[in-house]
């Protein structure tokens, strides 16, 4: 759901406001659904890239594949030194 919601802002700002996600949902029916097609990762991303006349590699890499985890969360699943007395 967040990563729609932040689509659907990188595609508005693109599009200075003019289409959302729900644009790339109407050309992914009409272009694949209707003719009884199935829509994988790559069409996908290619409707976001036509659409929005940029690449979205990074994006795909960092946020939809999360090979690239954010600062914040460095520490996640990391070895403590910490310990309990009692």
């Amino acid at each position: 759901c967040l990563l729609a919601f932040v689509t659907d802002v990188k595609i508005l700002k693109a599009t200075a406001n003019k289409y959302g996600l729900d644009e790339v949902m109407k050309r992914l029916y009409f272009n694949y659904a209707l003719h009884g097609k199935g829509v994988s990762e790559a069409d996908y991303k290619a409707e976001l890239e036509a659409l929005c006349g940029h690449s979205f590699d990074d994006f795909f890499k960092n946020s939809v594949f999360l090979q690239k985890f954010p600062s914040n969360r460095g520490n996640i699943g990391k070895k403590s030194n910490a310990s309990i007395s009692r």
